[in-house]
């Protein structure tokens, strides 16, 4: 039986349940790497420290505003096909296998597919994140926690009390808030892997998102080994966070709207 530790939180009368297995972030690997870091910043956000007002005001950006949008007719596909072409993004699914991804990628994909099925046949409609999301966490060995709160820090919100300065504060241009679906490990090279469900499958969309979740991560454990991933239940989307400000603003300008307040934001982080 896995122990699964819970924590409710509100965001704009929107209940969610941040979740995380301690114990596999005590093994050896991952304590070593993060996972020690990872429990202390989970207790950080369970303690009085968690600035929900910030959370709740529709002036905070949300992440969850970042997308890839306004482009050209057909430019999300132009771009896709020119990000897989290059490289800079690595997908796997039925017909595409690659046998540097690890177990633990090639189990999420598998274990997404078996349960959306399931959750489809019992309740005769297509699943939301909540149910994906918590077998997952269950089940795959290798995942560590499931929505997980996080926020930007900036001088101005520490001078007026929004927030409370501490060893995890991710210093930003702006103020952010969001929620990472899922954290896994990578037992290949020991690294930590963001990943974001997306059964829509226009992953490029929500990849200004993701990306901005790696590269808080990244940060905010001060790591060098990162991953990002988007996936559904038949497809998965493999890249480096670090596209957001290598790759992606050259596309964009290629493909049409340059303006978007992310592409300044995450060259502060």
């Amino acid at each position: 039986m896995v122990e699964i530790e819970t924590r409710k939180f509100y965001q704009g009368g929107v209940e969610y349940e941040f979740k995380w297995v301690e114990n596999r972030h005590h093994l050896p690997d991952i304590a070593k790497n993060f996972g020690n870091k990872l429990i202390k910043y989970y207790n950080l956000v369970c303690s009085n420290v968690y600035p929900e007002k910030i959370f709740n005001s529709k002036e905070i950006l949300r992440c969850s505003s970042f997308k890839l949008k306004n482009l050209d007719k057909d430019g999300l596909k132009k771009i896709s096909l020119e990000l897989l072409k290059n490289n800079y993004v690595t997908i796997v699914d039925d017909k595409n296998t690659h046998n540097d991804v690890s177990k633990s990628i090639d189990n999420l994909l598998k274990m997404t597919k078996i349960w959306y099925d399931i959750f489809y046949y019992q309740m005769k409609k297509p699943p939301k994140h909540g149910p994906i999301l918590n077998k997952i966490l269950e089940l795959n060995k290798n995942s560590l926690s499931i929505e997980i709160p996080i926020w930007s820090t900036t001088p101005e919100a520490i001078i007026n009390n929004l927030i409370q300065k501490t060893k995890f504060s991710c210093m930003a241009g702006e103020l952010f808030t969001g929620h990472i679906d899922l954290l896994l490990y990578d037992e290949v090279d020991n690294s930590i892997i963001v990943a974001d469900y997306n059964p829509e499958k226009h992953f490029l969309r929500s990849l200004p998102q993701v990306a901005t979740y790696g590269l808080f991560i990244k940060k905010l454990l001060k790591l060098d080994k990162i991953k990002c991933i988007s996936f559904s239940k038949d497809k998965l989307w493999l890249y480096n966070p670090e596209i957001i400000r290598d790759q992606i603003p050259y596309y964009i300008e290629r493909f049409g709207n340059p303006n978007l307040i992310w592409r300044y934001l995450v060259k502060t982080i």
